[in-house]
């Protein structure tokens, strides 16, 4: 399945006829439908409790058909704050500086087990992500130091 190119898109007001004149009055009426049953599955949109951590909005959309993308992000950047400067064992980081710097916070393996996958979670801190410049990669396990070959104290007691 390959995503869709981004397409040209409209607001309308769900009550109005207008979208029932794009869409048919059968996909307008399970449209209302749908939109009445999430409303009374959730609390009304408060972006104060929102602030607050105590509301979480939900959004519908798949990356994979690119449905709903850029909706969520123009919302996603309306609502959250500025960075805020990250405390570490060497000092604060700012996070307008230009170098890159990010929290590794979880590193996940063996999801799979006919493969030798990893993946690691990270909370960027300062700068932009640009693959191909500073650390690389390491694919495959990473062999700690042989070990000592024990002493041979001659035979035991």
């Amino acid at each position: 399945m390959g995503g869709q190119k981004e397409v040209a898109s409209q607001e309308f007001d769900a009550q109005s006829d207008d979208v029932e004149a794009v869409i048919g009055a059968d996909y307008h009426r399970q449209l209302l439908d749908e939109i009445e049953l999430l409303d009374g599955a959730s609390e009304e949109f408060d972006m104060d409790l929102v602030s607050q951590g105590k509301l979480s909005p939900a959004f519908f959309g798949s990356a994979l058909t690119n449905f709903g993308v850029e909706t969520f992000l123009q919302h996603f950047l309306t609502m959250t704050t500025s960075p805020l400067p990250r405390k570490t064992t060497t000092g604060v980081i700012d996070p307008f500086k230009e170098d890159f710097s990010a929290f590794v916070f979880k590193i996940q393996a063996n999801m799979n087990k006919a493969h030798r996958d990893r993946i690691a979670f990270m909370r960027i801190a300062s700068g932009k992500f640009e693959g191909g410049h500073g650390g690389k990669p390491r694919a495959g396990r990473q062999e700690g130091p042989p070990l000592p070959a024990p002493a041979d104290d001659g035979p035991g007691p």
